[in-house]
């Protein structure tokens, strides 16, 4: 994954445009990461959107190495991922 502050463009990568071209094939060849290293990629995540909200709560300086938008974005794809929420409108991110 790109830093924590770097927006990217994803049709750059060839799996998404592989996904975008051909998607039920996508689908098909697709294999999740192993929980252990889902969980600790949300754990990790998690601690790095508390330092995004302690600067925002206590009027800090925001880390330059975090993009408060990225950080929440990756939080809650990966806390959807690892099961927290009934559906994906429904997400809990909190800190």
């Amino acid at each position: 994954m790109p830093p924590l502050n770097e927006r990217v463009d994803l049709s750059q990568y060839i799996s998404v445009q592989h996904a975008a071209s051909c998607p039920t094939e996508f689908i098909s060849s697709a294999n999740l990461r192993p929980a252990d290293d889902l969980d600790e990629a949300e754990a990790v995540i998690y601690h790095e959107h508390w330092r995004v909200r302690d600067a925002q709560l206590f009027g800090k300086p925001m880390p330059p190495e975090l993009d408060p938008d990225i950080v929440y974005e990756r939080r809650y794809a990966l806390s959807w991922l690892v099961g927290w929420g009934d559906d994906w409108d429904n997400v809990p991110t909190d800190t």
